[in-house]
C-alpha cells in the first residue's frame, strides 16, 4: 500500500483514467519554474538565443542567394530566366498564345519549347506523345547490351579454343578465304543464341524450350539497325515538329507542359509569381531555376488533376507507411525484454530456453535483448528512404 504523496504519483492512475495524466504534467511545469527559477531564466534565454540566431541567418541567406541569382555567371545560365510551367490547357498549347501570354513582361519571351524531353531524354526528343519512338529507343538499348554480352562471350570462347589447339600442340590454324575468321575460329553451332518468344506469347517461353533459336550477334546487330533508323526518321520529323508554330499539324502533338525562356532574368521570376490562368489548378505549377536533373519528365504530361491525385495517393501510401511501420519497430524494441515477452504472450513459451542458466543460453540472451534490436532497427531505418525516393517521383 502507498501512503502519503505517493497515492498521487502517475504509476497510480489506472488505465481507464489516463487523462489525469494532464494534471502531472501541468504541475511538473509549475513546481520545476518555481524550485529551479535560475534554470528556467537559462531556457527562456537559450530559446531566445536561438531564435535570434534563426532570424539572423535567414537574413543572411536572402541576401546570398539574392547575390548567387543576380551574379553575371549564373544569370547568364538558360535555367535563371526559364520557367517550366505544368497544366496547361490546349488552347495555351501554342507558342503564338504562350508568348502572347507573357509579352507585356520586361524583355518578352525570347523562346518557348513545348514542354520537351518527358518520356526519354536520350532521344534527343521533347516533352510530346512520342508515340512509338520509345519502343524503339528501349529496343535498340536491349539490343546494344545484348550485343556487347554476346560479342565478350564470342571473344572468350575464341581464346578458349586457341588455347585448347596450343594445348595438342596445333597452334597453327588453316584459314579459309571463303569463310569468315570468326567462324573459323568459333563454329556456328557454339555461338551465342536466344530463344525468340513466340508473337502468340506475353512472355518468354525459353526455359520450356518453346520458340525458335536465333543467333544473339546477327539479331541484335539487325535490331539495333532496324531502331536506329526508326529513331532517325522520328526524330527528323519530330524537329520539323518543334520548329513549325502551332501544334495542330504536329506527328508529335505536345502534351501540357513548356518551357518559357525569357529575356530578361527579372522576367522569369514575375512569370513564375503572377497568376496566368483563371481556371483553377491550371498552369498553376511553376518553377523556376531548375536543373535538367531535378526534372521528373515522365510527369510532365500529367494534367492538374491527375497530379493533385497522385499527390493524395502519395500523401495515403506515407500515412499507412507511418501505421505499418510502427509494427516492425515495436517488434524490435520488445525484443530488448525478452523476459516479459514470453510472460506476457504465452504464445512465445518456446523462447524460456533463454532462461535456462549456462554461459552459453546467457551469451545469446544478451545477443537477442542487446545487440539484435538495434542491428535490426538500423536495417529498417535504411529501407525507408530508399522507400520515399521510389515513391518521390509519383506526384
Amino acid at each position: 500500500m502507498f501512503s502519503g504523496l505517493d497515492r498521487f504519483t502517475f504509476g497510480q492512475i489506472p488505465p481507464n483514467k489516463q487523462s489525469r495524466l494532464w494534471a502531472h504534467l501541468i504541475l511538473d511545469y509549475v513546481f520545476v519554474c518555481e524550485f529551479q527559477r535560475s534554470r528556467c531564466l537559462e531556457i527562456e534565454l537559450m530559446t531566445v538565443w536561438i531564435i535570434f540566431l534563426i532570424w539572423q541567418e535567414m537574413q543572411h541567406w536572402l541576401i546570398v542567394r539574392q547575390q548567387f541569382l543576380i551574379s553575371k555567371h549564373h544569370s547568364k545560365q538558360p535555367q535563371a530566366s526559364t520557367v517550366l510551367i505544368t497544366g496547361i490547357p490546349k488552347d495555351y498549347m501554342d507558342e503564338k498564345r504562350l508568348e502572347q501570354l507573357f509579352s507585356s513582361l520586361p524583355g518578352g519571351v525570347k523562346r518557348i519549347w513545348l514542354a520537351r524531353y518527358v518520356f526519354f531524354r536520350m532521344t534527343g526528343a521533347d516533352n510530346r506523345n512520342l508515340r512509338e519512338m520509345p519502343g524503339y529507343y528501349e529496343r535498340r538499348i536491349k539490343a546494344c547490351q545484348m550485343l556487347e554480352k554476346a560479342q565478350v562471350t564470342l571473344i572468350k570462347l575464341a581464346q578458349k579454343g586457341k588455347q585448347e589447339r596450343e594445348k595438342k600442340g596445333d597452334d597453327k590454324m588453316e584459314i579459309d578465304n571463303d569463310i569468315p575468321l570468326v567462324d573459323q575460329l568459333v563454329p556456328r553451332s557454339k555461338r551465342p543464341t536466344f530463344t525468340q518468344k513466340p508473337k502468340w506469347a506475353p512472355f518468354g517461353l525459353g526455359w520450356l524450350g518453346i520458340g525458335q533459336k536465333i543467333d544473339k550477334i546477327d539479331w541484335a546487330r539487325k535490331e539495333i539497325a532496324l531502331c536506329t533508323q526508326a529513331l532517325e526518321s522520328g526524330r527528323e520529323q519530330l524537329q520539323s515538329d518543334v520548329n513549325s508554330v502551332g501544334a495542330e499539324k504536329d506527328y508529335y502533338p505536345p502534351l501540357s507542359s513548356a518551357f518559357v525562356h525569357f529575356n530578361h532574368q527579372i522576367a522569369a521570376h514575375m512569370a513564375f509569381q503572377c497568376l496566368p490562368h483563371n481556371r483553377p489548378y491550371r498552369m498553376a505549377e511553376r518553377y523556376i531555376e531548375q536543373a535538367p536533373q531535378n526534372v521528373v519528365w515522365r510527369n510532365l504530361s500529367l494534367n492538374p488533376y491527375e497530379s493533385k491525385i497522385r499527390m493524395a495517393a502519395s500523401y495515403a501510401i506515407t500515412a499507412g507507411m507511418i501505421l505499418v511501420w510502427a509494427i516492425p519497430v515495436a517488434f524490435i524494441s520488445a525484443l530488448s525484454s525478452i523476459t516479459g515477452l514470453i510472460s506476457t504472450y504465452p504464445w512465445l513459451d518456446w523462447l524460456d530456453f533463454l532462461e535456462r542458466p549456462g554461459f552459453g543460453y546467457t551469451l545469446l540472451k544478451g545477443v537477442v535483448s542487446g545487440v539484435l534490436p538495434p542491428v535490426l532497427l538500423a536495417l529498417i531505418m535504411m529501407i525507408l528512404p530508399v522507400i520515399l525516393r521510389r515513391k518521390s517521383p509519383l506526384h
